[in-house]
């Protein structure tokens, strides 16, 4: 399998910054919903918030971990989520643990998911990002 995706344009706190963002449907059971997520090979698994978690009716319980980030650390709980990734003709249906990350209520809302590399990098045999010219 191989995915080919571009860097897009997004506002980096007042101008204009490129990262790779992918469209990806967040599937749990009949809820579902699709948000732009940063593929991010420095990020060791996939991440979304508490509040996309609830959005989804995940289950937020049970005993708490610390995951660690560029912003420091956060708790967070580990479960399992499908996703949908798409690209020009092919779509790829994965099952991925994903970390949940109890993020500041006044974050929550600028949080992006992300896509890491031991979830989803290791599933493909080639993944490129490439950054547009101009």
């Amino acid at each position: 399998m191989s995915l080919v995706y571009r860097y897009r344009t997004i506002d980096g706190w007042g101008s204009p910054i490129k990262r790779p963002m992918i469209d990806v449907e967040f599937i749990n059971g009949s809820k579902r919903f699709t948000k732009k997520a940063l593929l991010d090979s420095r990020a060791d698994s996939c991440a979304i918030s508490s509040d996309m978690a609830t959005a989804l009716g995940l289950d937020t319980g049970g005993e708490r971990d610390v995951s660690l980030g560029v912003t420091g650390s956060v708790e967070s709980v580990i479960r399992t989520l499908n996703i949908r990734l798409s690209v020009a003709h092919e779509s790829y249906n994965l099952k991925v643990p994903v970390r949940i990350l109890f993020v500041d209520k006044r974050d929550s809302g600028s949080f992006v998911p992300l896509l890491g590399r031991s979830e989803l990098f290791d599933r493909f045999r080639k993944l490129s990002i490439r950054r547009n010219r101009g």
